[in-house]
């Protein structure tokens, strides 16, 4: 992905940018699956239906970064990511190919997907069940409203054939020896608000709702519910609302955070396939945060803040050259005798590390240190001209180390003051 030109921005933007287009998709993926659903956004399945959606574009933008397939400082990545998400799943773009962990999958995600908009049919449907008995009910309790219900139905019915033999033998229904005239009676006002629903409802499948409104019949929201869900439509609005106040509660901590910014440009500066405008933006950091800390009260464990992470990864065998020639670049060009305190004992004990290329790279940073700072301190002649070797062993190397941390003991020690020059006083 590397040779498509793009601009190199942060991380962060760039997962920012993914996240943004993924939730927008998401709303549109989930749209789509339960299209023929009303008021689907007031239950709690489709909200994790929607999170799922917009997740998997960062998730994936991330593992593709981790294997190297892109970089995600790249705009233009993010942007083809965040877009064609399923057409990376299913190997249908040129230049972006998933591991073969993640590129299965996508198939059982579709299956879930698909199971759980089942799931919120058959949940929608029952709501909606519900709330129309309450309509019925609602029509058929007062013979005002059932009066009108059959004037605006005959009005709009487009088989007013069916219509009428459908009334009719409902009202030749004899009442039943075992059933009160009353209750039987309720039964037919509710029968007959059945029947001119339904064939209303066959009659005008967009608008009947509407007429309704219009015509009295049913309160605004009622309406309102039947046709859009009026509990969907506050559940939405308020998860907009919460969406918008947790991003906002998040940037606001993270510019105010000093772990956060701190932690994020360690991941940064340490990150193998990082660019260099993005190592480079988190050395200016990491060296801005060693001056400050240097001059501050607390110096020594504001300064360990960020040099404790770095100098631990000098010890692991994994370490590549590069990453260590920029931890120890940061700690030359960065140095003060704070910065030194807090960094010279660990690096003296990163020597110890297996690989000898690091462990080299970590005694000419040591040599630059004591020229820099240490210049009338005395290292052993044999330690200074040490050129650490792959198959060194042990006992050679706790030699240097020890020879080490004999000049630290004495270099850190206070140098005595200059004796005052003594003026005489001439005769008289």
């Amino acid at each position: 992905m590397d040779q498509f030109p793009s601009p190199d921005l942060p991380a962060w933007v760039c997962y920012v940018v993914v996240l943004i287009v993924g939730m927008v998709g998401a709303r549109s993926s989930v749209k789509t699956l339960l299209a023929d659903q009303r008021g689907y956004w007031g239950i709690a399945n489709t909200w994790a239906l929607f999170w799922a959606y917009a997740v998997i574009p960062v998730v994936l933008f991330w593992s593709l970064d981790y294997t190297s397939a892109l970089r995600d400082t790249s705009l233009f990545a993010a942007l083809v990511v965040a877009f064609g998400y399923r057409q990376i799943f299913q190997g249908g773009v040129q230049g972006i190919v998933a591991s073969g962990p993640t590129a299965s999958f996508w198939k059982p995600f579709e299956a879930w997907a698909n199971r759980i908009s089942q799931t919120i049919a058959a949940r929608n449907k029952s709501v909606q069940d519900l709330f129309d008995e309450n309509v019925k009910t609602h029509l058929a309790s007062d013979p005002a409203r059932l009066a009108e219900l059959l004037r605006v139905t005959c009005l709009y019915t487009k088989d007013s054939g069916k219509l009428a033999a459908a009334l009719a033998t409902l009202a030749a229904m004899p009442s039943p020896a075992a059933i009160p005239a009353a209750v039987f009676q309720q039964w037919k006002d509710r029968e007959q608000v059945r029947i001119l629903l339904d064939n209303l409802r066959a009659s005008q499948p967009e608008h009947y709702g509407v007429f309704l409104y219009q015509e009295g019949l049913i309160e605004r929201w009622r309406w309102i519910n039947w046709r859009e869900g009026w509990r969907s439509k506050l559940i939405s609005r308020m998860m907009i609302a919460l969406i918008v106040l947790v991003f906002g509660a998040v940037g606001l901590i993270a510019y105010n955070s000093e772990s956060i910014p701190r932690r994020y440009h360690h991941w940064r500066f340490a990150k193998a396939n990082a660019s260099e405008k993005d190592r480079f933006r988190s050395r200016e950091y990491l060296g801005k945060w060693l001056v400050g800390a240097a001059a501050s009260k607390d110096g020594s464990r504001r300064i360990e803040l960020v040099t404790k992470p770095l100098l631990t990864r000098l010890r692991f065998k994994e370490t590549t050259p590069t990453h260590a020639e920029s931890i120890l670049r940061l700690l030359v060009d960065f140095h003060s005798p704070s910065v030194d305190a807090a960094t010279i004992p660990p690096l003296i004990e990163a020597l110890r590390t297996e690989n000898a290329d690091v462990r080299l790279r970590i005694h000419r940073g040591l040599l630059e240190l004591r020229a820099a700072d240490f210049t009338n301190t005395i290292l052993s002649p044999t330690t200074e001209k040490w050129s650490p070797a792959k198959d060194e062993m042990a006992g050679a190397i706790d030699t240097h180390v020890r020879a080490w941390q004999a000049w630290w003991m004495v270099a850190q020690q206070p140098r005595p003051e200059p004796p005052a020059s003594s003026t005489s006083q001439p005769a008289r």
